[in-house]
């Protein structure tokens, strides 16, 4: 989290604005009652993100060897969408959610130690500190039925409405669809990608 302006305000209302390269841009209108008001403001590390353009591909095992819910390969058609240029940040992560739960301390490093269900948390207030609709709508008295996982801890009823312009997680196709890039090779992912560090 960065540390924005401090600042003093006399009695009265106010329209407050911050901008800062990199941050999101923060707007606020304030009435003190009383002067000499001290205010500090954090600034939220602004997400770096970049154009997918849409198309078609194949979609799932293209190798033969993946599991049965990659199978059989089919045609996918996308829209452009943005995603994140890299994983978000440990800075990022704090900023909006307030501690750190990695293993591997530094802020520019990924997060991890995370679940889905913490994502989709952190993508709501992302959106919700940028002015925008949150996607997810989380429901944590209700079980998702369709969570078999023994491995979560917690299994919310998440639903996403794809029309909201907050931020949310990229759909597995649209995940694929951008690892795969523009040259639409077969997809092979770096084997420790798939462990959870506990």
């Amino acid at each position: 989290m960065g540390k924005g302006p401090t600042f003093q305000l006399g009695a009265g209302k106010h329209n407050v604005s911050i901008q800062k390269e990199g941050y999101l841009s923060k707007t606020d209108h304030i009435e003190v009652s009383i002067e000499n008001v001290l205010f500090q403001y954090q600034l939220v590390i602004e997400p770096d993100m970049i154009l997918v353009e849409g198309g078609t591909f194949d979609m799932g095992d293209t190798f033969g060897d993946g599991d049965n819910d990659e199978k059989p390969v089919h045609k996918v058609t996308l829209s452009s969408f943005e995603i994140g240029k890299t994983e978000v940040t440990q800075a990022q992560w704090v900023a909006v959610m307030g501690s750190n739960p990695a293993s591997f301390r530094g802020d520019s490093l990924p997060v991890e130690r995370v679940s889905w269900y913490d994502a989709v948390e952190f993508c709501n207030k992302l959106s919700e500190l940028s002015g925008l609709l949150p996607c997810y709508s989380i429901d944590k008295s209700r079980k998702d039925p369709n969570n078999t996982s023994s491995y979560d801890d917690v299994q919310w009823l998440i639903t996403c409405d794809f029309t909201a312009n907050g931020y949310r997680l990229p759909t597995e196709a649209e995940w694929e669809y951008a690892c795969r890039g523009l040259y639409q090779k077969p997809l092979k992912l770096a084997i420790f990608l798939m462990y959870e560090y506990k």
